[in-house]
């Protein structure tokens, strides 16, 4: 552990954790140990390097292994309600096995021509030669997109009630002085009065789309039955929980990397022009949906892996040992968290060649063939690999294409520093100027 980090009498290493996380991790992977113990008050910290050792906390000791203590902190479950994110064991099994179909590569290409439709209403009239806000409008945009996949259909006005609740419930992560959930975990802080009325009015939201539906007679591709849901208080609670938890981690992962993506493309206009290119050579248009084929743009995957790469929105991750077991040779304590930083590993120089540049090229083949298992693992792994990830990728490039096909992008900063909160954001919105393509 390098002596920059330093570990305080009691608190162990919260402050210097907490001050600068990604400051933190950086010093822990430049010691190049296997694993570095951290002392986080209430649990024992294991933080991994290695890919090998991610693939390991992913795929051989997911049964072992829970969810992390900061995933149900009060303020964290007032964001995210009780859903997959937060949910283990049989709860989160049942949650998984209702929702997978609905995730399958066939059910996301049929949703294809209804989100290019959309995207022209979120999209199509944006005004130009003034500077407008990046960040805001993707997460309107995403949050639109969560919406119609989960309910079937988006009111727009709905997702503009949406944004600024969700947004206020985010703002208790956005302090450098708050990882995830950590801060409510060491000394928890009761919600204040807008936070309560955020989480009022989002459940009262969803509540009121769900029973709309069954009102209708639909049925809600994410929920096995509303019907018999709607029999009971609790049922119906715990259905609106789930699409709570899927609205709100949805969109802001995606939101943020697509934010990430403008910020990068505006950076670089020959990168710009040679996936406008790509596009033009597989004949994308807003009336050929089966032309969104990731394997036909290679250029295009290769903008969103390499953001994801660089700004992860999950910068870290951890399962809490259930039992005391051998991690091939680490000894785990039950209540020990094991730790990996998609942030530390994404960017180490001994898996990625100049780490901290934007460079896409690494994704395309042959160079690609070289990348590490588990060296990039946005979406995390195994089995609890995140549920929808071709639902984020797909509507990412669906985003981009009618985005910057239309519109060029001037953004009004050169530099733009990502500061580790619950997800890995931007230290201010992002803004841009556009102009007809």
């Amino acid at each position: 552990m390098s002596t920059i980090n330093r570990r305080l009498p009691v608190i162990g290493h919260v402050w210097s954790f907490t001050r600068d996380p990604l400051a933190f991790l950086t010093r822990c992977r430049a010691d190049e140990q296997r694993v570095t113990t951290l002392d986080f008050a209430v649990t024992r910290g294991i933080l991994l390097h290695q890919p090998d050792d991610i693939e390991r906390l992913c795929v051989d000791r997911d049964k072992t292994l829970l969810k992390p203590i900061w995933l149900t902190t009060p303020s964290v479950l007032r964001l995210l309600g009780r859903g997959m994110v937060n949910a283990d064991g049989a709860e989160w099994r049942l949650q998984h096995a209702t929702a997978a179909q609905s995730f399958s590569p066939s059910a996301i290409d049929k949703v294809i021509p209804t989100f290019l439709a959309l995207g022209q209403s979120c999209l199509g009239e944006l005004p130009t030669g003034t500077d407008i806000n990046i960040s805001e409008l993707m997460r309107r945009t995403t949050l639109s997109y969560v919406m119609t996949f989960v309910f079937g259909s988006c009111d727009l006005g709905i997702a503009e009630q949406l944004t600024p609740h969700f947004n206020h419930l985010m703002n208790r992560f956005r302090s450098k002085s708050s990882f995830l959930g950590l801060r409510d975990v060491v000394l928890p802080l009761p919600p204040g009065p807008k936070d309560r009325q955020s989480a009022r009015v989002l459940r009262s939201i969803v509540r009121d789309a769900v029973l709309r539906q069954i009102t209708l007679g639909a049925s809600n591709p994410l929920c096995t039955d509303l019907n018999a849901a709607a029999n009971t208080e609790h049922g119906l609670e715990t259905v609106c929980e789930q699409l709570l938890s899927l609205l709100a981690a949805g969109h802001d992962s995606s939101a943020l990397t697509l934010g990430w993506c403008c910020f990068e493309l505006a950076r670089h206009p020959n990168l710009l022009d040679t996936m406008r290119r790509e596009w033009a050579a597989s004949n994308l248009s807003d009336s050929a949906p089966d032309q969104f084929d990731t394997t036909r743009l290679p250029i295009t995957l290769g903008v969103i892996k390499e953001a994801l790469r660089l700004y992860p929105p999950i910068w870290i991750m951890g399962r809490k040992a259930s039992r005391s077991f051998d991690f091939d040779g680490i000894s785990v304590s039950a209540g020990d968290h094991i730790i990996a930083s998609q942030w530390m590993t994404h960017r180490d120089p001994k898996l990625f060649s100049q780490p901290d540049e934007f460079d896409v090229s690494r994704w395309l083949s042959p160079r690609s063939e070289s990348i590490e298992k588990y060296a990039w693992f946005p979406f995390g792994g195994g089995h609890r690999v995140c549920i929808g990830y071709r639902f984020a990728i797909t509507e990412m490039i669906i985003i981009l294409y009618l985005f910057f096909s239309k519109y060029n992008l001037r953004i009004t900063c050169d530099t733009m520093p990502p500061v580790a909160s619950m997800t890995l954001r931007p230290l201010d919105d992002i803004i841009g100027r556009l102009s007809p393509n």
